[in-house]
Order: structure tokens, then sequence, then C-alpha cells
């Protein structure tokens, strides 16, 4: 009895060897080096490096919005109140058409009242006047005291005339600031565009006057000149300054894009949370996004508030056959062969061979002849590239937005030495160990 029962544990230790060696035979690659699972390497789509089938190639991407080109807004004189409004939120404005009109009744009661005004100063200027009349005759029979004490009535009376001719000219000024407010009633566009917004006229904000920028009364858009207002995460935004020349894509049709011209990067205010994409995030993750803004060439085909990609121009607007890789993923010999890490159907890296052809030197890129398909995977050359080193794939590792680790997780079931099925790893867990070895035995471990 002891003794059968030692054999079955001899067995048992042999079948656990034996698919501990099965497994090592199946999953790791013949000749691949030692590596724990903290040692991979990451590596892109051919097809997304060389910017196929819809790629944008390794250019950093950036979430972009069509605005108009230039606003203006229509302000509240200081004290006056709006009596008429002659537009609504989404007319379509010409440059001098009627937006509202100011009520002009409380100007006329001003004039009035500060006529009332006039006409009584002058009346004291004149009564002024006589009394210096009356004086000067005075003089002639008055005594030295007496004298004296007329000469400071005088000079009081023409002191008194002279305050109210200034007084005068301050009420003629201001009655004139009436009249100008009752020629000037109604307020007329100054631009071509769209009404983008009408606030309350009790608001307690700033409207005073008119001009660009902040919001007045009545906002107006420009239309038919379109910017594009991007965002750009802190971590890129050095990668973008004035005058640098921008590619602007459809998002719904790649082949569409529009050219244009970095004007400014607003690095003094944060940006409000926009439409992240490559180079965009949110403030989840503790950085900032900042505006930059792009004056496109021609805005002809573009709607207001489209949605865009942003690229910075390095010519892959240009179409070229075949796949083009940048230089810096080609790795050469001593021997002038030219090689780069690829990704095996293991899921490891290897040295591939591959055939070059003609060289663009404006966009440091390389036509591969031989040697990849748009569905390989290669990785940037690096020292922590090694032949049989894990890869994960960052197309793979971006949808999930998990860490997902290498090795056999990537694992594709296919051929295997000779057109062999392989036994993939679910299968390989479901196996009895402990149950019936002849099962195990069968499969030649």
């Amino acid at each position: 009895m002891k003794k059968s029962i030692m054999l079955v544990l001899l067995l048992l230790l042999a079948a656990a060897a034996g698919g501990g060696a099965f497994y090592q035979f199946i999953y790791k690659d013949p000749g691949s080096v030692t590596s724990s699972s903290s040692e991979q390497v990451y590596a892109d789509s051919v097809r997304m490096l060389a910017g196929l089938g819809g790629g944008s190639g390794v250019n950093q991407r950036y979430a972009g919005v069509v605005e108009p080109l230039d606003t203006w807004s229509a302000k509240l004189a200081n004290d006056r109140t709006v009596e008429e409004t002659f537009v609504k939120v989404g007319d379509s404005v010409k440059k001098g058409d009627k937006l509202f009109s100011y009520d002009v009744a409380s100007e006329q009661n001003s004039i009035e009242e500060v006529q009332i005004e006039i006409e009584t100063t002058l009346n004291a200027i004149d009564q002024d006047k006589r009394s210096i009349e009356t004086y000067k005759k005075q003089l002639a029979k008055a005594t030295a005291e007496e004298k004296e004490e007329i000469n400071v009535s005088i000079l009081q009376a023409e002191n008194t005339i002279k305050q109210n001719e200034y007084t005068i000219k301050a009420k003629e000024l201001e009655k004139k600031k009436h009249e100008t407010n009752i020629e000037n009633s109604t307020v007329y566009s100054e631009m071509d565009g769209v009404v983008k917004s009408i606030n309350d006229q009790n608001d307690t904000s700033d409207m005073s006057g008119t001009g660009k920028g902040s919001d007045g009364y009545i906002t107006i858009m420009e239309t038919g000149k379109f910017r594009v207002k991007g965002t750009v995460n802190e971590q890129n935004v050095s990668d973008l300054v004035a005058g640098q020349e921008m590619l602007c894509f459809s998002r719904v049709d790649s082949s569409l894009f529009w050219r244009g011209t970095i004007s400014s990067v607003d690095t003094d205010n944060a940006a409000q949370k926009e439409d992240s994409y490559y180079g965009t995030s949110d403030s989840s993750n503790g950085s900032s996004n900042y505006a930059f803004y792009v004056e496109l060439d021609t805005s002809e085909g573009l709607m207001l508030g489209q949605h865009l990609y942003l690229e910075i121009d390095r010519g892959q607007d240009r179409k070229k056959n075949g796949i083009w890789l940048e230089t810096y993923y080609i790795n050469t010999d001593e021997d002038g062969s030219a090689w780069v890490w690829a990704v095996n159907s293991r899921n490891r890296l290897e040295k591939r061979a591959v055939t070059l052809g003609d060289e663009d030197e404006e966009t440091l890129t390389v036509q591969i002849t031989d040697g990849l398909t748009q569905n390989d995977y290669i990785a940037a050359p690096s020292e922590d590239c090694r032949e049989g080193i894990p890869v994960v794939r960052n197309d793979q590792y971006e949808e999930s937005n998990d860490e997902i680790p290498a090795g056999e997780e990537f694992f594709e079931e296919g051929d295997f030495d000779g057109g062999d099925e392989v036994i993939g790893e679910e299968q390989f867990d479901e196996m009895d160990m402990g149950g019936d070895l002849s099962q195990m035995i069968d499969m030649g471990m």
C-alpha cells in the first residue's frame, strides 16, 4: 500500500515538472532572455507611426474648436437706460444695422432743467453788473472810508460774475452732452456678424462704452472669418510658439485639413476643461491646460463651433506610397544592413531586418520597402531593448486604461512548430493536474 502511494506521488511530481516544462515551451519564445515581469518595453503599430488608415503618425495632437476671429460688444453708457432692442440672440446683422436705442425722455428733461439753471445764472450776472454800475456812481460822492467799502463790494460782485460765467460754461457743456445723447440714441453694429448674447441691462457689472473683448449689453460674433482655439497641456505647452505653422484636421474625414499659424499661446491663464485628445488632459491629473490660437489661411468649409484635431505642420499632409517611418526607429549595423526592434508573434521583441527605400530629409522619414507590414508593431530604440523581452502594445494599453502585464496576456493563438494548434492558456489552466494522469501522459508530459 505504501509503495502504491509513493508511486502516485512520484508520478504527480513528474507530471507537475512536465507541465511546467510544457508551459515554458509553449509560452516562452525559444532562445528568449530570462526577464522578470517588470521588464518590458512599449511598442506602437506601424500603421499608426506611418500615418496609415486614418492615423496621424507620431505627431502630437491637440483638441481645437472653431470660433470667430473677432467679437465686438456694444456696451451701455453710464446712467442711461435702454428703451428698445431691435435684435435677438442668433440674429444675423450687417455693419450699420440698428441694435438698440436709449430712452431720450430723461435727456429731454435734463436739457430743460439745465436751460433753466443757465437762465437763472444769466439773470444773476446781469444783477451783479447793475450793482457794479451803482457802486461806481457812489464812489464820486463817497468819503475815503466809504470808498474803501464800495471797492470791496465791487470786487465781490466781479468775482461772483466770473464764478457764474464758469457755471454757465459747464451747464452749456452738460446741455450739449444731453443733446448729443439724443442725436446718438440709437446704437448700430460695427461689424457683420451674429448676435452672440444680450445681457440684462440692469446688470451691475461695468458695461460702459463699446469695444472688443469683454462682454457688453450686446455682443456680436464676426462671421466669415474664423480662427481655431486649441488646448495644450502644461507638459507640452513649450512645444508651441507664436508663428508656428499648424494643420487642422477634420474629426470626421482625416483627408480634410486647413492650414494656419499660431497667433498666440495664452500661458497666463489656465483654460477651462476642454475635449481632450493625445496632448490634452483635464485637471483631474493635477496638471493645467492652456489655450492657444491658430489663424487660418482660409476658413472655407468650416463651421462655427466645429471640433478639429491640431498638429504641428511637419509635412505629414504630403501623402507617400508605402510605409514611411521616422529615421529614429531605424538601426544600422557596421555593414550597412538596417533593422528595427519588431514584435514577434509571441509578443516578444526581436531584431528584424528591413530594406530601405527613399529618404525624406525634410520630414526625417525613410521608406520601408521590405521587412514590415502596417500590421506589425515596433519599439523605439533604447537601452532597454533586448531580444526576447516582453512587449506592451500601446494601443491595447490605452484602450483598457489599466496596467497590462507583458507576456502571456498578449499571447495570440496560432500555428506553432509546423502548424500544430497551440493550446491556449485557458485550456492549460482547466486541465485537471491532479486527476487523469493518462491525459497528461498522452500529451507527452
